[in-house]
Protein backbone atom coordinates (compact mmCIF):
# COMPACT_ATOMS: atom_id res chain seq x y z
CA UNK A 1 0.00 0.00 0.00
CA UNK A 2 2.95 2.37 -1.39
CA UNK A 3 0.86 5.15 -2.17
CA UNK A 4 -1.80 5.34 0.70
CA UNK A 5 0.75 4.94 2.64
CA UNK A 6 3.15 8.08 1.61
CA UNK A 7 -0.63 10.57 1.87
CA UNK A 8 -1.34 9.30 4.99
CA UNK A 9 2.53 9.54 6.33
CA UNK A 10 2.55 12.83 4.73
CA UNK A 11 -0.75 13.67 6.18
CA UNK A 12 0.10 12.50 9.47
CA UNK A 13 3.66 13.52 10.18
CA UNK A 14 1.93 17.38 10.06
CA UNK A 15 0.24 16.13 13.26
CA UNK A 16 -2.59 18.94 12.79
CA UNK A 17 -6.10 18.35 13.59
CA UNK A 18 -8.57 19.95 11.12
CA UNK A 19 -11.94 20.72 12.38
CA UNK A 20 -14.05 19.87 9.38
CA UNK A 21 -17.45 22.44 9.93
CA UNK A 22 -15.37 25.46 10.20
CA UNK A 23 -12.16 24.35 8.65
CA UNK A 24 -10.15 25.72 11.74
CA UNK A 25 -6.47 23.93 12.44
CA UNK A 26 -5.97 23.09 15.71
CA UNK A 27 -2.94 22.21 17.83
CA UNK A 28 -4.08 20.40 21.09
CA UNK A 29 -7.37 20.31 23.78
CA UNK A 30 -7.47 22.54 26.61
CA UNK A 31 -7.99 19.64 29.54
CA UNK A 32 -9.31 20.83 33.07
CA UNK A 33 -8.60 19.17 36.51
CA UNK A 34 -9.96 20.03 40.01
CA UNK A 35 -6.83 20.23 42.28
CA UNK A 36 -7.54 18.96 45.85
CA UNK A 37 -3.91 19.90 46.67
CA UNK A 38 -3.99 23.74 45.04
CA UNK A 39 -7.81 23.82 46.31
CA UNK A 40 -8.72 24.91 42.28
CA UNK A 41 -9.73 24.42 38.91
CA UNK A 42 -6.05 23.86 36.62
CA UNK A 43 -6.17 23.99 33.11
CA UNK A 44 -3.93 22.12 30.85
CA UNK A 45 -3.13 22.69 26.92
CA UNK A 46 -2.26 19.05 25.83
CA UNK A 47 -1.51 18.18 22.45
CA UNK A 48 -0.85 14.70 20.88
CA UNK A 49 1.08 13.38 18.08
CA UNK A 50 -1.39 13.03 14.93
CA UNK A 51 0.39 9.63 14.33
CA UNK A 52 -1.93 8.40 17.21
CA UNK A 53 -4.68 8.71 15.57
CA UNK A 54 -3.08 6.59 12.73
CA UNK A 55 -4.47 3.03 12.49
CA UNK A 56 -2.94 1.81 9.53
CA UNK A 57 0.00 1.48 11.60
CA UNK A 58 0.29 -0.20 15.45
CA UNK A 59 -0.89 1.52 18.52
CA UNK A 60 1.54 4.01 19.72
CA UNK A 61 2.34 5.79 23.37
CA UNK A 62 4.76 8.47 23.86
CA UNK A 63 6.88 10.22 26.51
CA UNK A 64 5.24 13.05 27.85
CA UNK A 65 7.00 16.84 28.00
CA UNK A 66 5.26 19.17 30.81
CA UNK A 67 5.50 22.63 30.41
CA UNK A 68 5.70 25.52 32.33
CA UNK A 69 4.09 28.89 31.14
CA UNK A 70 2.01 26.88 28.82
CA UNK A 71 -0.22 29.35 28.00
CA UNK A 72 3.25 31.34 26.37
CA UNK A 73 5.38 29.07 25.28
CA UNK A 74 2.61 25.80 23.94
CA UNK A 75 3.03 26.53 20.22
CA UNK A 76 6.66 27.29 20.19
CA UNK A 77 7.24 23.79 21.93
CA UNK A 78 4.42 21.95 19.55
CA UNK A 79 5.93 23.21 16.49
CA UNK A 80 10.30 22.90 17.64
CA UNK A 81 9.18 18.35 18.62
CA UNK A 82 6.92 18.33 15.25
CA UNK A 83 9.62 19.49 13.34
CA UNK A 84 12.49 17.57 15.28
CA UNK A 85 10.53 14.07 15.44
CA UNK A 86 9.79 14.30 11.78
CA UNK A 87 13.92 14.08 11.33
CA UNK A 88 14.16 11.68 13.86
CA UNK A 89 16.25 14.03 16.08
CA UNK A 90 13.80 13.12 18.78
CA UNK A 91 10.89 10.85 19.77
CA UNK A 92 7.22 12.29 19.48
CA UNK A 93 5.64 13.38 22.09
CA UNK A 94 2.63 14.66 24.39
CA UNK A 95 3.15 17.96 25.34
CA UNK A 96 1.02 18.97 28.52
CA UNK A 97 1.24 23.03 28.69
CA UNK A 98 0.15 24.04 32.41
CA UNK A 99 -1.17 27.62 32.42
CA UNK A 100 -0.98 29.65 35.07
CA UNK A 101 -3.25 31.41 37.88
CA UNK A 102 -0.78 32.53 40.58
CA UNK A 103 2.60 32.37 38.98
CA UNK A 104 4.43 33.47 41.96
CA UNK A 105 3.04 31.19 44.40
CA UNK A 106 3.47 28.04 42.34
CA UNK A 107 7.25 28.93 40.82
CA UNK A 108 9.06 30.07 43.96
CA UNK A 109 10.54 28.02 46.09
CA UNK A 110 10.21 29.97 49.58
CA UNK A 111 8.32 32.49 50.81
CA UNK A 112 9.58 36.53 50.60
CA UNK A 113 7.20 38.36 53.41
CA UNK A 114 8.62 41.77 52.60
CA UNK A 115 9.10 44.09 49.56
CA UNK A 116 11.75 41.91 46.79
CA UNK A 117 14.39 44.65 45.34
CA UNK A 118 14.55 42.64 42.31
CA UNK A 119 10.96 42.89 41.18
CA UNK A 120 10.90 46.81 41.77
CA UNK A 121 10.03 46.54 45.46
CA UNK A 122 6.55 44.21 44.74
CA UNK A 123 5.58 42.00 47.55
CA UNK A 124 4.48 38.60 46.97
CA UNK A 125 3.08 37.15 50.13
CA UNK A 126 1.82 34.09 48.71
CA UNK A 127 5.09 32.94 47.09
CA UNK A 128 7.13 30.17 47.77
CA UNK A 129 4.54 27.37 47.23
CA UNK A 130 7.18 25.76 44.39
CA UNK A 131 7.09 22.24 46.48
CA UNK A 132 2.83 22.32 46.67
CA UNK A 133 3.14 22.62 43.19
CA UNK A 134 5.39 19.54 41.96
CA UNK A 135 3.07 17.42 44.16
CA UNK A 136 -0.28 19.09 41.86
CA UNK A 137 1.90 17.73 38.91
CA UNK A 138 3.25 14.40 40.54
CA UNK A 139 0.25 13.29 42.68
CA UNK A 140 -3.01 14.74 40.34
CA UNK A 141 -1.81 15.93 36.56
CA UNK A 142 0.44 13.40 35.73
CA UNK A 143 -2.10 10.43 36.95
CA UNK A 144 -4.54 12.25 35.00
CA UNK A 145 -2.44 12.30 31.78
CA UNK A 146 -1.67 8.93 32.22
CA UNK A 147 -5.36 7.74 32.44
CA UNK A 148 -6.47 9.51 29.31
CA UNK A 149 -3.58 9.52 27.25
CA UNK A 150 -1.21 6.69 25.96
CA UNK A 151 1.58 7.84 27.56
CA UNK A 152 5.27 6.20 28.36
CA UNK A 153 7.18 6.10 31.79
CA UNK A 154 10.07 9.07 29.91
CA UNK A 155 9.31 12.40 31.27
CA UNK A 156 10.67 16.32 29.95
CA UNK A 157 10.12 19.56 32.38
CA UNK A 158 10.72 22.79 31.14
CA UNK A 159 10.19 26.26 32.30
CA UNK A 160 11.55 29.31 31.48
CA UNK A 161 12.48 32.09 34.28
CA UNK A 162 10.54 31.54 37.50
CA UNK A 163 9.71 28.14 35.32
CA UNK A 164 13.35 27.65 35.30
CA UNK A 165 13.96 27.96 39.00
CA UNK A 166 10.87 25.45 39.44
CA UNK A 167 12.76 22.92 37.33
CA UNK A 168 16.12 23.10 39.19
CA UNK A 169 14.17 22.67 42.46
CA UNK A 170 12.21 19.24 40.81
CA UNK A 171 16.34 18.10 39.76
CA UNK A 172 17.75 18.78 43.02
CA UNK A 173 14.82 17.74 45.55
CA UNK A 174 12.38 15.26 43.28
CA UNK A 175 14.91 13.67 40.99
CA UNK A 176 12.35 10.87 41.01
CA UNK A 177 9.67 12.74 39.04
CA UNK A 178 11.63 13.64 35.55
CA UNK A 179 13.89 12.35 33.34
CA UNK A 180 15.27 15.48 31.65
CA UNK A 181 14.79 18.93 32.53
CA UNK A 182 15.54 22.15 30.27
CA UNK A 183 15.97 25.16 32.30
CA UNK A 184 15.38 28.38 30.56
CA UNK A 185 17.27 31.30 32.37
CA UNK A 186 16.37 30.17 35.69
CA UNK A 187 16.17 32.83 38.39
CA UNK A 188 18.37 31.59 41.03
CA UNK A 189 18.45 35.26 42.51
CA UNK A 190 15.13 34.15 44.09
CA UNK A 191 15.55 34.52 48.10
CA UNK A 192 18.99 35.69 48.21
CA UNK A 193 20.29 32.60 46.10
CA UNK A 194 18.80 30.07 48.77
CA UNK A 195 17.90 27.78 46.33
CA UNK A 196 21.53 28.08 44.69
CA UNK A 197 23.00 27.24 47.94
CA UNK A 198 20.79 24.00 48.12
CA UNK A 199 21.80 22.73 44.93
CA UNK A 200 25.46 23.36 45.48
CA UNK A 201 25.51 21.30 48.55
CA UNK A 202 23.07 18.62 46.98
CA UNK A 203 25.14 18.61 43.46
CA UNK A 204 28.14 17.03 45.41
CA UNK A 205 26.56 14.59 47.56
CA UNK A 206 23.77 12.94 44.99
CA UNK A 207 23.93 10.93 42.10
CA UNK A 208 21.87 11.58 38.96
CA UNK A 209 22.22 8.80 36.93
CA UNK A 210 20.47 8.58 34.10
CA UNK A 211 18.66 12.39 34.25
CA UNK A 212 19.94 15.00 32.17
CA UNK A 213 19.97 18.67 32.06
CA UNK A 214 20.17 21.58 29.59
CA UNK A 215 20.20 25.25 30.95
CA UNK A 216 20.27 28.33 28.83
CA UNK A 217 22.09 31.81 29.98
CA UNK A 218 20.85 34.93 28.44
CA UNK A 219 22.75 38.30 28.07
CA UNK A 220 20.94 40.12 31.28
CA UNK A 221 23.90 41.92 31.59
CA UNK A 222 24.67 45.71 31.91
CA UNK A 223 25.97 47.47 28.97
CA UNK A 224 29.87 47.60 28.83
CA UNK A 225 29.89 44.81 31.14
CA UNK A 226 31.50 41.41 30.35
CA UNK A 227 31.35 38.15 32.06
CA UNK A 228 34.25 37.98 34.41
CA UNK A 229 33.10 41.88 35.28
CA UNK A 230 29.68 40.60 35.85
CA UNK A 231 31.17 37.90 38.65
CA UNK A 232 33.42 39.85 40.27
CA UNK A 233 30.41 42.38 40.97
CA UNK A 234 28.09 42.41 44.28
CA UNK A 235 25.35 44.59 42.79
CA UNK A 236 22.20 43.65 42.17
CA UNK A 237 21.92 44.71 38.72
CA UNK A 238 24.86 41.66 37.74
CA UNK A 239 22.90 39.24 40.50
CA UNK A 240 19.84 37.87 37.90
CA UNK A 241 23.47 36.76 35.70
CA UNK A 242 26.13 35.86 38.52
CA UNK A 243 23.22 33.59 40.27
CA UNK A 244 22.81 31.47 37.14
CA UNK A 245 27.02 31.26 36.33
CA UNK A 246 27.18 29.85 40.23
CA UNK A 247 24.74 27.21 38.96
CA UNK A 248 26.49 26.50 35.49
CA UNK A 249 29.86 26.58 37.90
CA UNK A 250 28.41 23.68 40.62
CA UNK A 251 27.01 20.91 37.40
CA UNK A 252 30.39 21.39 35.69
CA UNK A 253 32.39 20.81 39.04
CA UNK A 254 30.22 17.84 40.04
CA UNK A 255 30.71 15.63 36.47
CA UNK A 256 30.77 12.75 39.11
CA UNK A 257 27.44 12.58 40.52
CA UNK A 258 26.31 11.15 36.47
CA UNK A 259 23.76 14.05 35.32
CA UNK A 260 24.32 14.47 31.82
CA UNK A 261 24.21 18.21 31.50
CA UNK A 262 24.47 20.91 29.23
CA UNK A 263 24.56 24.78 28.97
CA UNK A 264 25.44 27.64 26.66
CA UNK A 265 25.25 31.44 27.20
CA UNK A 266 23.51 33.00 24.76
CA UNK A 267 25.34 36.70 24.11
CA UNK A 268 22.42 37.77 21.30
CA UNK A 269 19.48 36.99 23.41
CA UNK A 270 17.95 38.35 26.76
CA UNK A 271 15.80 37.25 29.00
CA UNK A 272 12.64 37.64 26.71
CA UNK A 273 13.88 36.31 23.42
CA UNK A 274 16.25 33.75 24.79
CA UNK A 275 13.06 30.33 25.04
CA UNK A 276 12.76 29.85 21.24
CA UNK A 277 16.66 29.42 20.97
CA UNK A 278 16.54 27.33 24.29
CA UNK A 279 14.11 25.10 23.38
CA UNK A 280 15.92 24.14 19.97
CA UNK A 281 19.34 23.42 21.37
CA UNK A 282 17.83 21.64 24.63
CA UNK A 283 15.70 19.10 22.52
CA UNK A 284 19.11 18.74 20.93
CA UNK A 285 21.10 18.41 23.86
CA UNK A 286 18.98 16.21 25.62
CA UNK A 287 17.90 13.73 23.06
CA UNK A 288 21.69 13.81 21.32
CA UNK A 289 21.49 9.98 21.39
CA UNK A 290 18.53 9.55 19.93
CA UNK A 291 18.71 10.21 16.17
CA UNK A 292 19.61 7.23 13.99
CA UNK A 293 21.98 7.82 10.37
CA UNK A 294 22.07 5.37 7.59
CA UNK A 295 24.90 7.01 5.29
CA UNK A 296 24.43 6.86 1.60
CA UNK A 297 26.96 4.00 1.66
CA UNK A 298 25.19 1.72 4.39
CA UNK A 299 22.35 2.47 2.26
CA UNK A 300 24.22 1.57 -1.07
CA UNK A 301 25.49 -1.63 0.70
CA UNK A 302 22.42 -2.58 2.79
CA UNK A 303 23.22 -6.25 3.93
CA UNK A 304 22.28 -7.99 7.50
CA UNK A 305 25.65 -6.39 8.82
CA UNK A 306 23.22 -2.77 8.52
CA UNK A 307 20.11 -4.53 10.21
CA UNK A 308 22.56 -5.31 13.40
CA UNK A 309 23.54 -1.23 13.76
CA UNK A 310 20.49 -0.74 13.65
CA UNK A 311 19.47 -2.71 16.50
CA UNK A 312 22.11 -2.19 18.51
CA UNK A 313 21.60 1.87 18.27
CA UNK A 314 17.65 1.03 19.34
CA UNK A 315 18.72 -0.75 22.02
CA UNK A 316 21.16 1.83 23.72
CA UNK A 317 17.97 4.36 23.07
CA UNK A 318 15.54 2.05 24.86
CA UNK A 319 18.14 1.96 27.93
CA UNK A 320 18.16 5.94 27.94
CA UNK A 321 14.50 6.34 27.26
CA UNK A 322 13.50 3.27 29.95
CA UNK A 323 11.01 1.62 27.25
CA UNK A 324 11.37 -0.15 23.65
CA UNK A 325 12.12 1.86 21.29
CA UNK A 326 12.73 0.98 17.58
CA UNK A 327 13.67 1.38 13.79
CA UNK A 328 10.68 3.91 12.67
CA UNK A 329 7.68 1.68 11.20
CA UNK A 330 7.36 4.33 8.26
CA UNK A 331 11.34 4.67 7.87
CA UNK A 332 11.41 1.22 7.50
CA UNK A 333 8.35 0.80 5.14
CA UNK A 334 9.60 3.49 3.12
CA UNK A 335 13.10 2.19 2.32
CA UNK A 336 11.74 -1.48 1.94
CA UNK A 337 9.61 -0.16 -1.12
CA UNK A 338 12.46 2.14 -2.66
CA UNK A 339 14.81 -1.51 -2.47
CA UNK A 340 12.06 -2.93 -3.93
CA UNK A 341 11.62 -0.66 -6.57
CA UNK A 342 15.25 -1.29 -7.61
CA UNK A 343 14.71 -4.87 -7.94
CA UNK A 344 16.97 -5.29 -4.52
CA UNK A 345 14.51 -7.95 -3.15
CA UNK A 346 16.44 -9.49 -0.76
CA UNK A 347 17.02 -6.14 1.00
CA UNK A 348 13.50 -5.10 0.51
CA UNK A 349 12.22 -8.42 2.42
CA UNK A 350 14.68 -7.51 5.23
CA UNK A 351 13.22 -4.37 6.10
CA UNK A 352 9.62 -5.99 5.52
CA UNK A 353 10.70 -8.44 7.84
CA UNK A 354 12.27 -5.99 10.80
CA UNK A 355 9.08 -4.46 10.74
CA UNK A 356 6.66 -7.71 11.33
CA UNK A 357 9.02 -8.35 13.70
CA UNK A 358 8.58 -4.73 16.01
CA UNK A 359 4.97 -3.76 15.51
CA UNK A 360 3.21 -7.23 15.33
CA UNK A 361 0.13 -5.66 15.70
CA UNK A 362 0.30 -2.90 12.67
CA UNK A 363 -2.23 -3.98 10.07
CA UNK A 364 0.41 -1.94 7.55
CA UNK A 365 3.65 -4.45 8.53
CA UNK A 366 1.50 -7.65 6.86
CA UNK A 367 0.17 -5.17 4.26
CA UNK A 368 3.71 -4.14 3.06
CA UNK A 369 4.73 -7.82 3.11
CA UNK A 370 1.70 -9.27 1.65
CA UNK A 371 2.41 -7.06 -1.26
CA UNK A 372 6.18 -7.72 -1.60
CA UNK A 373 5.21 -11.33 -2.06
CA UNK A 374 2.57 -10.93 -4.37
CA UNK A 375 5.36 -8.94 -6.14
CA UNK A 376 7.34 -12.10 -5.82
CA UNK A 377 4.21 -14.11 -7.76
CA UNK A 378 4.25 -16.03 -4.20
CA UNK A 379 0.57 -15.47 -4.30
CA UNK A 380 -0.30 -17.84 -1.26
CA UNK A 381 1.54 -16.28 0.93
CA UNK A 382 0.45 -13.06 -0.46
CA UNK A 383 -3.27 -13.52 0.55
CA UNK A 384 -1.92 -15.36 3.93
CA UNK A 385 -0.42 -11.79 5.13
CA UNK A 386 -3.26 -10.33 3.80
CA UNK A 387 -5.57 -12.01 5.86
CA UNK A 388 -3.25 -11.22 9.27
CA UNK A 389 -3.45 -7.50 8.52
CA UNK A 390 -7.52 -7.91 7.55
CA UNK A 391 -7.63 -9.35 11.08
CA UNK A 392 -6.36 -6.68 12.34
CA UNK A 393 -8.15 -3.37 10.82
CA UNK A 394 -10.53 -3.78 7.44
CA UNK A 395 -8.84 -1.87 4.43
CA UNK A 396 -10.82 -1.79 1.35
CA UNK A 397 -7.61 -1.64 -1.07
CA UNK A 398 -6.38 -4.62 0.93
CA UNK A 399 -9.36 -6.34 0.76
CA UNK A 400 -9.74 -5.94 -3.17
CA UNK A 401 -6.40 -7.29 -3.77
CA UNK A 402 -7.11 -10.57 -1.71
CA UNK A 403 -10.39 -10.98 -3.35
CA UNK A 404 -8.45 -10.55 -6.71
CA UNK A 405 -5.60 -13.31 -5.95
CA UNK A 406 -8.12 -15.46 -4.21
CA UNK A 407 -10.30 -15.70 -7.60
CA UNK A 408 -6.75 -15.97 -9.81
CA UNK A 409 -5.94 -19.24 -8.17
Amino acid sequence: MRKILTFIAFAFSCTLAIAQPNRLITTGTIESLESKILNETRRVWVYVPGSALNDISGPKSYPVLYLLDGDAHFLSMVGMIQQFSRNTLCPEMIVVGIANTDRTRDLTTSNISGPIRMMGNAVAPTSGGSDKFLAFIEKELMPFIESKYPTQPYKVFVGHSFGGLTVINALINHPHMFSAYLSIDPGMWWDNEKLLSQAQSVLRNKKFEGKSLYMSIANTLLPGMDSAQAMADTTMQSQFFRSIMKLDGAFKANKANGLRYGSKFYAADDHNSIPIISIHDGLRSIFSFYQFNLTAAEIAGFNAETLKRIDAHYESVSKLMGYPVKFPEMMANALAYRFMGEGRMAESEMLFALNIKNYPNSFNVYDSMGEFHEAQGNKQKAIELYKKALSIREFPVTRERMERLLNEK
